[in-house]
């Protein structure tokens, strides 16, 4: 079998799957998602109906598949005793979808509206009739026509898209993780250095999303740098300085800490199969070759498909994204602000929504309480950077849904 062919096949069975998953979910809370709506309202005859004049009846047309009940007005029901039956039936067959009575010694010397709970299945656009039958009565009961509710059940679409979304966040690196280490996390007071120990510590301290910096080399390779200006303890670097793949490797960074390429940290992804990482790539002009480089890198392994899909691709303005998905169809991209200049936030909201992107990152220092309403109101997700403050991630937490850090321990918003 080809590897298009494998492919496909593996596509349809997780549509297959999730499509049984949703129709399973939506059936076992069918009760919950059918919320009761008032749809229609029927007249006839306006005015009172005396049921000394026999039957009265009303057709109706259901804009739902299920009739959740109806309600009359009773009056002048003085010393009237005896059933009122109520029946629906199906207009063309003449079937019986609902059959009740009521009792008018419990409605004698009031004006009441019961409601009569049907809860029955009927044909959406199909005709109807409501029909109320005397029943050896006695007295002068009276229905006011005046206007008759006839209630529906619906489904909720509300509800059923906020279970979704609660399904989705909590099956998503951002649903289960509030905290990214930034630089694969700092280590002994140090940050930005993408180090193997920083990301060792992290995660024992229950990081499992990491965002990293990518640079390329001078002969062309993509290592794990948060630039060439700083020095970062790599001696002969800095000040620009760009090396070759194997001397950037081969110095340690402080004199102690292990430099990673970017074979070391896909191995390290097949290593680890909880984690994500996310990337920076700041040089605009080689974002696709080093995203390319992913790719090829993760092609090296078994599971290229899991280890690509815990990739979460950063860009830094919208035009980017395109290109960035002709690379290879990232499941996760986000997008961050902070190269942004005359920023609109609308167009920002729209944007993200019509492309499938539900995180937005920016810098701490320019979230506030507008930003946060315009973005969760698109149905987005807010992530700051950089925090090393607990007090800051205190007086943010009512704005942001997670946080870049360095030092910090995860799930701080979580407590």
């Amino acid at each position: 079998m080809s590897k298009m062919k494998k492919i496909i096949y593996v596509t349809i069975s997780i549509f297959i799957v999730v499509g049984i998953a949703i129709c399973g979910y939506i059936y076992m809370n069918r009760q919950q998602l059918l919320k009761t709506y008032i749809v229609e309202c029927g007249k006839e005859k306006a005015g009172f109906h005396s049921f000394n004049s026999g039957e009265w009846q009303m057709e109706i047309i259901p804009e739902s598949a299920y009739l959740s009940g109806i309600e009359f007005t009773f009056a002048q029901c003085d010393n009237a005793t005896g059933l009122v039956e109520i029946v629906v039936e199906d207009k063309e067959s003449g079937e019986v979808k609902f059959s009740g009575r009521i009792s008018l010694d419990e409605i004698q010397d009031k004006i009441v509206a019961p409601f009569i709970l049907m809860d029955c299945k009927v044909n959406r656009n199909q005709r109807y009739v409501v029909k109320i039958t005397p029943i050896d009565i006695t007295g002068e009961p009276l229905l006011f026509l005046e206007e008759i509710p006839v209630y529906y059940k619906k489904c909720d679409i509300h509800l059923l898209e906020k279970n979704v979304l609660r399904w989705k966040e909590q099956h998503t690196w951002y649903g289960k993780n509030d905290a990214i280490a930034h630089a694969l996390g700092g280590i002994d007071g140090a940050g930005s250095v993408n180090c193997l120990e920083g990301f060792k510590t992290a995660y024992e301290n229950g990081f499992r999303v990491f965002e990293t910096d990518f640079v390329l080399t001078e002969d062309g390779y993509v290592v794990l740098r948060h630039d060439w200006e700083m020095s970062l303890g790599q001696e002969g670097l800095g000040s620009g300085v760009i090396p070759t793949k194997e001397e950037f490797l081969s110095k340690r960074m402080n004199g102690k800490y292990t430099p990673l390429g970017l074979e070391d940290l896909i191995g390290l992804m097949a290593e680890y199969p909880d984690i994500y990482v996310v990337t920076d790539i700041k040089n605009d002009e080689e974002l696709i070759e080093i995203l390319e480089q992913i790719v090829a890198e993760s092609q090296q392994f078994k599971d290229t498909e899991n280890i690509l899909n815990r990739i979460i691709v950063q860009i830094y303005n919208p035009e980017q994204y395109d290109d960035v998905q002709e690379v290879y169809a990232f499941s996760d991209v986000i997008l961050t602000l902070y190269r942004m200049e005359e920023i609109s936030f609308e167009d920002i909201g729209m944007f993200c929504t019509q492309h499938g992107i539900d995180v937005v990152v920016m810098p701490n220092s320019t979230i506030n309480q507008q930003k946060y309403d315009i973005l969760h109101g698109y149905g987005l997700r807010i992530y700051g950077h950089t925090y090393n403050d607990v007090e800051m991630v205190e007086s943010q937490k009512m704005w942001i849904d997670g946080y870049y850090t360095d030092f910090l321990m995860p799930n701080l918003l979580r407590q």
